[in-house]
C-alpha cells in the first residue's frame, strides 16, 4: 500500500489484469459501527525518509467485528520522520486501544523498533507490537513480502468481508492502489 509504484509513477494496470475488482470495494457509513463491537488493529509500513521521491509511510486502522468483518477506519499516508511515526503510532493507540500493532521491520527500519521501545519505556505505555513476517516465519522485506501480504486480502475483498468507512482519510489513495495492484 505504501509504495509509490502506481499512483506516483502513473503505472496503470489494465482492468482485466488487476487482482482487485472495483465492485469489491465496499463503502459504509460510520453509523453502521454503532451496533458493532470492534477490536482494533494497526498495520504499519514505515518508509523512513522525508524526501518527495521516497515512499510514503502507510498506517491502516482496522476494526474487526464479532462476525470477523473488517472495517477500515483510518489511513495514514504521509512522508514521516521516525519520531513522527512513533508519535503517530502512540496517538492512534490512544484513540483505538489496539489489540495488536503489526509493523514491518527490516534493514534500516530496525531503528524504528528501538525508538518505539525507548518511547514505551519513557511513556510507561507498552504497545502490543508484532513484527510482520512471511508465512514461513522470515522477517518481511522487499516488494515480494509486501505483495504476499496484499494478495492475502483478495479472498476477504471478494467475499465482501472488508468495508471502508466513507469518512476514512486517504480512502481514495487506498482504492487507487488496490485497483492498480500489483
Amino acid at each position: 500500500y505504501g509504495s509509490s509504484n502506481s499512483q506516483y509513477l502513473n503505472d496503470p494496470i489494465p482492468a482485466g489484469e488487476a487482482k482487485f475488482k472495483p465492485e469489491w470495494i465496499q463503502v459504509a457509513e460510520t453509523d453502521e459501527l454503532r451496533v458493532r463491537t470492534l477490536n482494533y488493529f494497526l498495520a504499519v509500513d514505515p518508509a523512513i525518509a522525508n524526501q518527495s521521491g521516497s515512499d510514503f509511510t502507510a498506517m491502516v486502522v482496522v476494526g474487526v467485528d464479532e462476525h470477523n468483518i473488517w472495517w477500515v477506519r483510518d489511513i495514514v499516508h504521509a512522508h514521516l520522520r521516525p519520531d513522527e511515526i512513533v508519535n503517530k503510532v502512540f496517538n492512534l493507540h490512544q484513540m483505538y486501544s489496539f489489540k495488536q500493532i503489526g509493523i514491518e521491520f527490516h534493514s534500516f527500519q530496525r531503528t524504528l523498533q528501538y525508538s518505539l521501545n525507548d518511547e514505551m519505556r519513557k511513556r510507561g505505555i507498552y504497545l502490543p507490537l508484532v513484527e510482520l513476517k512471511l508465512k514461513g516465519g522470515a522477517s518481511g522485506s522487499g516488494s515480494g513480502f509486501k505483495e504476499q501480504r496484499i494478495e492475502g486480502l483478495i479472498p476477504r475483498y471478494a467475499l465482501g468481508e472488508i468495508y471502508h468507512l466513507r469518512s476514512c482519510p486517504n480512502l481514495d489513495i487506498l482504492k487507487d492502489e488496490l485497483m492498480r495492484f500489483p
